[in-house]
């Protein structure tokens, strides 16, 4: 049949219709050609991190063993056992601290009393820090101490459960926190000296403040962050009850050895492998001048009071800290603050 034309050259309904068919068709080809494409990528992608799960997997199994060591084991020959001599590959140590809480400090005296090498194990943000998937096959291989301020979140806490990740969360009472984070970004003058690291900055108005308006300013909008820190790290305690180890700045100044020992018995590492350093409380490992509870001093009536009654209940009662806002808690502080 012939083609009938219209009137204005067009082609008639029919034909139309092929043409609508025909173009649809031709999409739907290029559609399932690019999903064809794409399920391929997926299943590429897959492989690969299959193929990385592996080689954690296996990393995590030779680890094995050497992590359930008791705290109390010892060689048949001590000198083997010796800090600083070589031997078996202990455990790698993660240490999980709030800000300002003496983690450099600690870190360094683990680095040092038992020999380990530094690692870094996530992307080193504060908030939002997240393990590194390819960092961490390295790590299990043992001898090694990761310290950051990596948060409770699914990322992190999936980790945690694929592998059996024992993790040291250290924290100190946030309201001692929040000051030693002012001292922290008081030689800065504006937001963008801090990027990468932290994320969490004030807005640049803040730099030029005298210290009462950026203690105000901190507890309006920085305290509610450490206190979640720490909350967050509660919430998923009970699912991670055997890998977790809460440990509190307040404790590493009443008896840095017994804070050690509590570390290396968590991991079923010897306490015979380490050695104390006696680093010397100095800004090199971020010491400052602090007191467990410099703020009392520091802050005024209100700001103790409003700062005290931000802090959930429920830290008060778990980690002991004192809840008066007036009354300092054993008299004046020893010095060994951050």
């Amino acid at each position: 049949m012939s083609v009938v034309k219209s009137n204005e050259g067009r082609p008639s309904r029919p034909n139309r219709l092929r043409s609508f068919i025909g173009n649809k068709l031709v999409a739907r080809s290029r559609s399932y050609r690019a999903a064809l494409a794409e399920l391929a990528e997926l299943r590429r992608a897959a492989a690969e991190m299959s193929e990385k799960l592996r080689h954690l997997e296996a990393a995590q199994e030779r680890s094995e063993p050497r992590r359930e060591a008791a705290p109390h084991e010892s060689s048949a020959n001590p000198a083997s056992n010796a800090p600083g001599r070589a031997g078996p590959r202990l455990p790698s140590i993660f240490l999980a601290a709030i800000p300002k809480s003496a983690g450099s400090y600690i870190n360094n005296t683990l680095l040092r009393g038992l020999h380990f090498d530094h690692y870094d194990l996530t992307i080193n943000l504060f908030p939002y820090d997240l393990i590194v998937w390819d960092r961490w096959a390295a790590f299990c291989e043992g001898n090694k101490v990761a310290h950051h301020h990596i948060e409770a979140s699914a990322p992190n806490l999936w980790y945690m459960r694929t592998f059996a990740l024992k993790l040291v969360v250290h924290v100190r009472d946030p309201r001692a926190v929040l000051l030693s984070w002012i001292h922290h970004l008081s030689s800065n003058t504006r937001a963008a000296e801090l990027l990468p690291h932290p994320v969490l900055a004030p807005p640049d108005e803040y730099y030029a403040k005298p210290l009462p308006w950026k203690i105000d300013w901190m507890i309006d909008h920085h305290l509610q962050v450490f206190t979640r820190w720490i909350e967050d790290w509660l919430d998923a305690e009970p699912a991670h009850a055997e890998t977790l180890l809460f440990t509190q700045y307040e404790d590493f100044v009443r008896d840095g050895a017994g804070f050690v020992n509590k570390i290396l018995d968590f991991y079923g590492i010897p306490r015979s492998r380490f050695l104390d350093p006696a680093l010397p409380l100095a800004r090199e490992f971020n010491f400052r001048k602090g007191q467990v509870e410099e703020w009392r001093d520091v802050f005024d009536e209100q700001q103790r009071r409003k700062a005290s009654s931000a802090v959930p209940a429920g830290l008060y009662e778990r980690f002991g800290w004192n809840a008066d806002a007036d009354r300092m808690q054993n008299g004046r502080d020893s010095q060994a603050g951050a």
